[in-house]
């Protein structure tokens, strides 16, 4: 029978704990701005593909339906996004005050 391991609990204390935490949250804001502009990106090739079909005029109204219920889609997400961003950095900001 293999034997357990003890898990050691993550302590977070000593000199280099502010540092692991900024070094945390700075990975993590990078992943989200990564993701972030991924999906403006997708945005903008969507919306041009939805112009560029009306303007060619040679897509269906089903088709067109469905290129633009994607960019609504998109937006949302971005909407979403940019207001989950911008709410801890405000919230940062009013820490910073007091």
């Amino acid at each position: 029978m293999p034997k357990k391991q003890r898990v050691l609990p993550n302590l977070k204390i000593g000199p280099f704990a502010e540092a692991e935490e900024r070094l945390e949250m700075f990975s993590s804001n990078l992943y989200v701005a990564h993701l972030y502009e991924q999906t403006v990106t997708e945005l903008v090739e969507a919306e041009k593909e939805l112009n560029d079909a009306i303007d060619i005029d040679m897509y269906s109204k089903e088709e067109i339906k469905v290129l633009k219920e994607r960019v609504i889609f998109l937006e949302t997400i971005v909407s979403l996004a940019t207001k989950n961003f911008e709410g801890p950095q405000i919230e940062d900001a009013n820490q910073l005050d007091h």
